[in-house]
C-alpha cells in the first residue's frame, strides 16, 4: 500500500510529496504493527505503530491439494515431483510451505512465476516467490519487519535447495545471496 493524500479534493488519491510504502502485520494475538518508509529513502521509518485490534479473518475457501512434501535432501515424502511439473502445465494457482529449521516455524507463499523441465524423464520444477518482506521473531508468537527492510527473493526448487536473495527495499543494494535446504509443502488448485 502507498500513501496519499486523503480528503474530499480532487486530488484525494494523488500521492504525497513524501510518499512512503507501508506494511501492516496482523497476528492472531491481535497486535498489528504498521510500518512506513520514505520512497526515496527508505532508510528512515515513518510512523511506526504497534496496536492491539479486534481482527477479523477472511479465509479462502478455495479447494487447495496437497501436490508434494520433500524432506530437505529432496527426497518426495508425500505426493510425486510429477504432480507439480503437472499443476503448472495446467496453469494452477500454486502455494508453497517452507521449513528451513523447526525453530523458524513454517513460511507460506504464493508463487508468482514457475518453471518445469523440459527433458522428457525429468519431473523437477521451480518456483519463484518475490514478494516476501524480511522478518524476524519478535517474541514466541510473533514477528516484526527487519530494522532496515528488505525484499526476500525466492527460487525453490522440487529438489529442495532454495536460492535465496535479499534486497533492501528502494535500493539496488544486496544484503545476501545464499542457498539452503529445507522441506517443502506444495499445494495446488486444480
Amino acid at each position: 500500500m502507498m500513501s496519499n493524500k486523503g480528503g474530499d479534493s480532487f486530488d484525494e488519491f494523488d500521492f504525497k510529496t513524501d510518499t512512503y510504502y507501508v506494511f501492516r502485520l496482523a497476528h492472531t494475538t491481535g497486535t498489528v504493527r504498521t510500518y512506513g518508509f520514505l520512497v526515496r529513502n527508505t532508510s528512515i521509518p515513518v510512523v511506526p505503530v504497534m496496536s492491539k485490534q479486534a481482527i477479523k479473518w477472511f479465509m479462502d475457501t478455495r479447494k487447495w491439494h496437497k501436490i508434494l512434501e520433500t524432506k530437505s535432501t529432496g527426497v518426495a515424502t508425500w505426493g510425486l515431483k510429477g504432480n507439480v511439473k503437472s499443476a503448472i502445465r495446467k496453469a494452477a494457482d500454486v502455494r508453497l510451505g517452507v521449513i528451513f529449521d523447526e525453530r523458524s516455524g513454517e513460511m507460506y507463499m504464493n508463487v508468482d512465476n514457475a518453471r518445469v523441465a523440459t527433458a522428457g524423464g525429468d519431473d523437477d520444477s521451480t518456483a519463484q516467490a518475490i514478494r516476501v518482506l524480511g522478518d524476524r521473531p519478535y517474541d514466541a508468537h510473533e514477528y516484526e519487519l527487519a530494522a532496515f527492510p528488505f525484499w526476500v527473493y525466492l527460487c525453490i526448487p522440487t529438489t529442495s535447495s532454495i536460492n535465496l536473495s535479499g534486497w533492501q527495499l528502494g535500493e539496488h543494494r544486496r544484503y545476501f545471496q545464499s542457498s539452503r535446504r529445507a522441506q517443502t509443502l506444495w499445494f495446488a488448485q486444480l
